[in-house]
């Protein structure tokens, strides 16, 4: 799957305090390697990403690692079966 790795929206906030937490509590899973397809590092931080070759343009939160995390701007390549959990504060939101 591509992803754009995109700005945080700023109007955007919730109960979680960081984006790796919502990713945790929206996913139910915990981060390990990094998901971008040929990275072998820790994933850390909770970053927002957007679909690139789809006409969903919601915003997401994915963990990656600093050096991924620090590429906004360029598209990605991740592993298909990463989970994806919308920046919207929903079901599961604020649980972690």
């Amino acid at each position: 799957m591509k992803l754009t790795i995109i700005s945080n929206p700023p109007d955007k906030t919730c109960a979680c305090r960081s984006w790796l937490k919502h990713w945790e509590s929206v996913t139910n899973w915990k981060p390990h390697l990094c998901p971008e397809r040929y990275c072998n590092a820790y994933a850390t931080i909770g970053v927002c990403v957007e679909k690139t070759d789809a006409a969903d343009t919601t915003a997401y939160i994915i963990p990656l690692c600093n050096e991924h995390a620090n590429m906004k701007g360029r598209e990605i390549e991740v592993i298909d079966h990463i989970k994806l959990a919308s920046v919207d504060a929903g079901e599961g939101c604020g649980k972690g």
